[in-house]
């Protein structure tokens, strides 16, 4: 097995969380094709909502990020020791990269004659470079170039290579006042610069400002949440691997989780209002603080690690990372085929469906590919 499927095999409601941080986006992205939030009214007040779930499914999947890659290493029932950072280095990127590069070059291709007829061949060659060695988020003009929504594999790129550093800042100050200092800093500092920025509309501070949500230090704090959950995690092994049904677990699921699911269910009832109230980046704060609260809340509940071992929720979360390299394309090229023939709302089913399925059996291929590339 891999490192870090033998880090998830015994966590099912990690995969069940990356299932839903990607059917998230993946029905964020379909909304942002085909915008439907004007059509029937109850279905329109559901589908307004749906901007959220893109951003809230990026927030999960950095926190599993962190998570993932910390749980061998932080904790008391671990035995690794850090590793060494070129070895670390090569592995990860390594991983990401045989199947993020086939889907990039095959993206750009299609992407390719539009952009060299109407900017040039020279930005076509920026973009495609900058994408190839993850800087793509540091420049306004690259950032969402070629397929937007990989902009977010620029930031797991740097949050790989401060990973190191950052995983023996949390064994030698401890994971839990790592992780305050790992959000409170950067969110202060973004709040500093949002203040400035706003003080020079359309200057260079300002697009800084714009670039720095898709980018660390003001995005490291999700991770850092991820890494203390991993080492709250492991501390916890004994009760949380074990098979016995006590009292305390019992109690524990009646005095925690219910509150937890009743104030994510009210969350999602009452947010927009608070939402409206508040401004960048006191709102995705927010955001973060719930998504936090709903991971706590999955870990802990029994039912999540049953539906997280279903061989349905494995298959999917195993071809999570193929889906997000594939679909937003997929659906943008279906969406355009298909315009002149059916209604906005009869395409944003029959895109839902078809290009979800047909973005899980490209996920699945590519995998197949991908390791049998590896094996030979």
């Amino acid at each position: 097995m891999t490192e870090q499927r033998a880090a998830t095999s015994r966590i099912p409601q990690l995969e069940l969380l990356r299932v839903m941080a990607t059917v998230g986006i993946f029905v964020f992205h379909l909304w942002t094709v085909i915008p439907l939030s004007s059509d029937v009214a109850l279905v329109g007040a559901v589908l307004a909502r749906l901007p959220l779930l893109g951003a809230l499914g990026v927030i999960v999947f950095n926190c599993i990020t962190g998570f993932v890659l910390s749980a061998a290493y932080l904790g008391q029932h671990t035995q690794r020791s850090i590793p060494p950072t070129l070895d670390f280095f090569r592995h990860r990127f390594g991983r990401i990269c045989l199947h993020y590069y086939p889907t990039l070059i095959l993206w750009t291709i299609l992407w390719l004659p539009p952009v060299v007829q109407n900017q040039g061949g020279l930005f076509a060659l920026l973009a495609f470079v900058t994408h190839l060695v993850f800087v793509h988020t540091l420049h306004i003009s690259t950032f969402f170039a070629i397929v937007p929504a990989f902009w977010w594999l620029g930031m797991l790129a740097q949050f790989y290579l401060v990973f190191p550093w950052l995983l023996r800042f949390f064994e030698g100050v401890g994971s839990g006042r790592a992780c305050v200092i790992a959000c409170v800093i950067p969110w202060i500092a973004w709040v500093g610069l949002t203040h400035l920025a706003s003080q020079v509309p359309g200057s260079t501070l300002a697009t800084v400002h714009y670039l720095m949500y898709f980018n660390l230090p003001v995005r490291l704090p999700e991770f850092a949440i991820g890494m203390w959950l991993a080492s709250a995690w492991n501390r916890a092994a004994p009760v949380v691997h074990g098979r016995q049904r006590t009292t305390a677990r019992r109690s524990w699921v009646a005095l925690v989780i219910a509150p937890l699911l009743v104030s994510l269910t009210l969350f999602l009832l009452l947010h927009r209002a608070l939402l409206d109230q508040l401004s960048r980046p006191f709102d995705h704060i927010y955001l973060v603080f719930w998504c936090v609260c709903g991971i706590l809340a999955i870990l802990r509940w029994p039912l999540a690690r049953r539906l997280g071992s279903l061989w349905l929720t494995l298959d999917l979360a195993g071809a999570s990372y193929g889906i997000y390299l594939l679909h937003q394309p997929l659906l943008g090229y279906a969406n355009q085929s298909l315009a002149s023939l059916l209604s906005p709302s009869v395409r944003f089913a029959v895109l839902l469906i078809g290009i979800g399925l047909l973005c899980y059996r490209a996920a699945v291929w590519l995998n197949s590919l991908v390791y049998r590339t590896v094996r030979s």
